[in-house]
């Protein structure tokens, strides 16, 4: 888990900057940024920046790496 003071907290919800989310798990900010406006995560948009649900970001990667194994074969 991230700690940092500008996540914030909505229905229960930790959301993290895209930025600090990116750099967590190693992907560029501008990624991030797109899988947030497409639906990809569970995000809210605050003061021109997006922030995510950690968790839904390590659920969608976890399935990306599973399909990618499965593509492999």
């Amino acid at each position: 888990m991230i700690s940092d003071s500008s996540e914030i907290f909505r229905n229960g919800i930790r959301y993290v900057p895209s930025k600090i989310a990116a750099r967590s798990v190693g992907l560029v900010p501008d990624y991030i940024s797109r899988m947030c406006r497409s639906g990809m995560v569970r995000a809210i948009r605050h003061a021109g920046i997006w922030y995510l649900d950690e968790d839904s970001l390590a659920t969608f990667l976890k399935k990306q790496a599973q399909e990618y194994e499965i593509f492999k074969q």
